[in-house]
């Protein structure tokens, strides 16, 4: 069992935070909004604290591209987003580790060839959904919430 806590987030606008305390315990918290994003830092920041447990954060690195027919203050404001999350963290003095997409998703079946990219990549992020549900099953997993378990999994897995 990992002596630490382990904290995983996925930096989209829709993403979430999932974190391992060291006695195994999972939590998982939506991305509310940036103030409700700090207050669970903060209370995380302060278990380890407190606990005198070491800290692993991972996020998702992500890139400047947002996908074909989207303006470029959608990629601003998911840079921003991202740029928001490693402040709070390196504000409150947690180590900040990222994990590219590729990497936590390897493993993961891929769906069967769609010629239409949005249905592909909608299929892609259910698919996402069900092995997070069958990883951790006592959580309702949605398309909101699955891709900070699956990379909570992946830095559990690699001891990241």
């Amino acid at each position: 069992m990992q002596n630490k806590l382990t904290i995983a987030i996925d930096p989209g606008a829709s993403g979430a935070i999932a974190a391992r305390y060291p006695d195994g315990k999972f939590v998982v918290f939506p991305y509310i909004c940036d103030e409700e994003f700090r207050r669970v830092m903060e209370e995380l920041q302060y278990f380890a604290v407190s606990e005198k447990c070491p800290v692993s954060v991972v996020v998702e690195k992500v890139g400047g591209y947002v996908g074909t027919n989207q303006p470029g203050s959608a990629m601003f404001k998911f840079g921003d987003n991202n740029g928001f999350i490693r402040g709070v963290c390196v504000a409150l003095g947690l180590p900040v580790r990222y994990v590219r997409p590729q990497e936590w998703q390897k493993g993961f079946s891929k769906a069967p060839k769609i010629q239409n990219k949005s249905q592909a990549k909608a299929q892609h992020k259910r698919d996402l959904r069900d092995a997070a549900a069958r990883l951790f099953p006592q959580f309702r997993v949605t398309l909101k919430n699955a891709d900070a378990l699956l990379i909570l999994d992946y830095a559990i897995t690699h001891a990241l």
